[in-house]
């Protein structure tokens, strides 16, 4: 069986050979998951790498998240993340966003 990469929040960021996760339907998505509702719908251990790009800023509770990160990946997978600095306008002017997150985040 093939290796199981999810881009969770994936928006209008697809990513190719991954399964691209999003709230809403984007277009883009291939699953639609409220990912602030747990657990989520991914078997412990199931997943080889998960991608948030630009999705942690949307999250009611962070430490949730990870756990649920940590639940669904297997043992080496990976975790990317990656959120814009608190000094991008980005950042701190979209409403959608809980947070925002600086260097010592």
């Amino acid at each position: 069986m093939g290796k199981i990469y999810l881009n969770l929040g994936c928006g209008d960021l697809p990513i190719k050979d991954a399964i691209n996760v999003d709230f809403f339907d984007t277009g883009h998505a291939d699953q639609i998951v409220d990912l602030n509702e747990f657990p989520w719908p991914w078997q412990d251990n199931s997943v080889d790498g998960i991608y948030m790009i630009h999705f942690l800023g949307h999250c009611h509770d962070l430490v949730k998240i990870i756990h649920e990160c940590h639940r669904i990946l297997k043992p080496g997978g990976f975790l990317h993340i990656q959120v814009p600095h608190a000094s991008c306008v980005g950042a701190t002017g979209n409403i959608h966003h809980y947070r925002t997150f600086a260097y010592v985040s």
